[in-house]
């Protein structure tokens, strides 16, 4: 089975915020996911289904294997291998957390819940595989009120998700908000900055500007006015930067030979890698790798 894909754009109120479910993902990892963090107010929960890999956050290392379960916050660099014998198959869920319209209707425990969660990496306890596989299954056979029924199990994978870290704070004191859930209004904004940050992870060899241009539903101008509000960067310096994170990742956390790294970054000449890998570190791969290769 290949990656499967799905944009809910469900709004779900908790404790007053409202969390909005992006993008849905399920499939394998089979190319290095290079270092990211993301914007304000947005997430990225993980769940390992099976395979076996390693998880870099921030300036820490992790083996994930089936059963693994992490989330990502605002800010927190991480990248991700998997083994290639085994690669990993994972869930992911894409998040923006919403503040309350006005501050009367604040309680502040669920960004505090989602903040101490922003590193957190463990094993699940609360039986995320059988809520991700049948979330997936209603979105693959569209049955009569698969929108409602999946809509509930996202409301469920998020809570379950909050108590699988033991050490969670808990509430100060109860609230019960009025499901806001369909007033909210998206934004767009950090939408379309979030699905900036995961075009610059996948597919490095064919990415073009008229493509992300086309997903975005805007003129190449008009993206490359975003990318320079987003990042002050322009869609080559993005590619750029992009490809030359996953080859920095391989180099430093694998094996793999130089001609396997400049493949995997989207490079069909090895020599043109390694111009553009000395331009861009002032330094040749393979000098690289020695002076940054973890002891």
């Amino acid at each position: 089975m290949g990656t499967l894909t799905y944009h809910p754009n469900v709004s779900i109120a908790i404790d007053g915020w409202t969390i909005e479910i992006m993008r849905i993902v399920y499939g394998p990892i089979l190319t290095p996911i290079p270092f990211h963090a993301h914007g304000r107010g947005c997430y990225e929960l993980h769940y390992n289904e099976s395979g076996h890999g390693t998880v870099f956050i921030d300036n820490e290392q992790y083996d994930i294997a089936a059963g693994s379960f992490y989330i990502t916050g605002p800010g927190v660099r991480h990248a991700q291998l998997s083994d290639s014998t085994d690669p990993i198959y994972e869930y992911c869920l894409n998040l923006a957390l919403r503040e309350p319209p006005s501050t009367s209707q604040r309680d502040d425990y669920l960004p505090r819940a989602l903040s101490s969660m922003s590193r957190f990496i463990g094993d699940d306890r609360e039986s995320l595989a059988q809520l991700f596989a049948r979330l997936f299954d209603e979105y693959r056979q569209r049955r009569a009120g698969y929108r409602p029924y999946a809509r509930a199990l996202l409301e469920e994978i998020l809570i379950a998700s909050l108590r699988n870290n033991t050490r969670l704070p808990r509430p100060q004191q109860p609230y019960d908000a009025e499901d806001s859930a369909n007033k909210a209004v998206p934004d767009t904004d950090t939408q379309r900055s979030m699905f900036i940050d995961q075009y610059f992870l996948r597919d490095y060899a064919t990415q073009s500007l008229s493509g992300l241009a086309d997903e975005l539903s805007l003129s190449q101008r008009q993206t490359q006015r975003l990318l320079y509000r987003y990042y002050g960067k322009s869609f080559s310096q993005k590619t750029l930067e992009s490809r030359m994170s996953v080859a920095q990742l391989m180099l430093t956390k694998t094996e793999e030979s130089i001609a396997n790294v400049a493949r995997y970054a989207g490079y069909v000449s090895t020599a043109h890698f390694g111009a553009a890998f000395r331009a861009y570190c002032g330094m040749s791969a393979s000098e690289y790798r020695i002076a940054h290769r973890v002891k």
